[in-house]
């Protein structure tokens, strides 16, 4: 934001700034395929309450376990 020349959505990012941050990407795994998420675009749940949404789902052979990538409310985010 310091920089002198201007560009192409700086007052869409000093709005998104001024409002604060609503929403942050998280991830999350599961430790058995029967476990894998039901794809992208769900809802995110904790504790029973909808608190995002799924963006990428799948299963890692690496890890060994479900993957999934989203974005949950700010305030609910851990």
């Amino acid at each position: 934001m310091d920089k002198a020349v201007a560009f192409v959505g700086r007052e869409a990012l000093r709005a998104q700034l001024a409002a604060g941050i609503r929403k942050r990407l998280v991830t999350c795994s599961r430790s058995t395929i029967a476990a894998v998420f039901r794809g992208a675009a769900n809802p995110s749940c904790m504790d029973g309450r909808n608190v995002g949404e799924l963006t990428s789902t799948g299963y890692s052979r690496r890890l060994g376990r479900a993957i999934a990538m989203g974005y949950a409310r700010a305030d609910l985010a851990c």
